[in-house]
């Protein structure tokens, strides 16, 4: 078990030298971490540069990730790195696209379209749940309402019309 560790070791450490980041100095590293997950692969993955080289280990990425170690010993920063791969290869080497320009509508769309869907719904249960006039049918209630002079003259036709049927079972 203590072998298979220290090879497992070993293999890290010639990993970390293949890649060509074991001389930068930590905060050099950070960097490079935070724009290789910026940045797409290209191999097909769909994956971004760090989460490639960590899982896949293509040679896309390992590419990508040397050309940006080259930028970080040049001295330049996120942005300015991010803006010469975006030269380099085009809007598809961003992990996700700019807020700006049309790619403003990749931001806002989802959310449009997620309230336009939640006020058409509301339209239609709303719609669904006022009962039209001719579902709505008339009471005894509204048949006293309904009486021009305000007499309960509806309900004394109900009333009666009961009592005459109660008659006809009493005998």
């Amino acid at each position: 078990m203590n072998r298979k560790r220290s090879l497992l070791f070993f293999a890290a450490f010639l990993l970390s030298l293949s890649t060509g980041y074991a001389g930068l100095d930590p905060d050099q590293k950070a960097l490079m971490k935070k724009v290789d997950s910026q940045l797409a692969c290209h191999c097909g993955c769909s994956l971004t540069v760090s989460d490639c080289r960590v899982s896949m280990t293509c040679g896309e990425s390992a590419k990508l990730e040397k050309e940006v170690i080259g930028y970080i010993e040049a001295g330049l920063g996120e942005k300015e790195i991010l803006a010469k791969m975006r030269e380099k290869y085009g809007e598809a080497i961003l992990a996700a696209p700019t807020k700006e320009g049309f790619n403003i509508t990749a931001w806002t769309f989802p959310f449009l379209a997620i309230a336009l869907g939640g006020i058409i719904a509301f339209y239609y249960i709303k719609k669904w749940k006022t009962p039209t006039a001719e579902q709505a049918a008339p009471t005894v209630d509204d048949a006293a309402a309904q009486t021009a002079d305000g007499s309960s003259k509806g309900l004394d036709e109900y009333d009666s019309r009961v009592e005459e049927e109660l008659k006809k079972l009493d005998i």
